[in-house]
């Protein structure tokens, strides 16, 4: 049986890249990338740009570090 975090976060390998924008630095991921896995994170425009969701995608990790967390705790006792 599939737990909760397994649900919303399917095991991929996402990586955050770092870039320049505008003399700033900054980072994130490819939404091309995250578009296979997370599709309803990612939005097109007319002219063909995507952009991420990050509200969304912030959601879903929390998730992750609860269970990594409740995880570790069961390990260490």
């Amino acid at each position: 049986m599939k737990s909760d975090v397994e649900t919303l976060m399917p095991r991929a390998e996402l990586c955050p890249v770092s870039y320049i924008k505008d003399g700033r630095q900054g980072i994130g991921f490819i939404a091309q990338e995250m578009r296979e896995v997370y599709p309803e994170f990612v939005r097109e425009d007319e002219y063909g740009m995507l952009s991420l969701n990050y509200n969304r995608l912030l959601a879903v990790l929390y998730v992750e570090v609860q269970e990594l967390r409740r995880t570790l705790k069961d390990k260490s006792e």
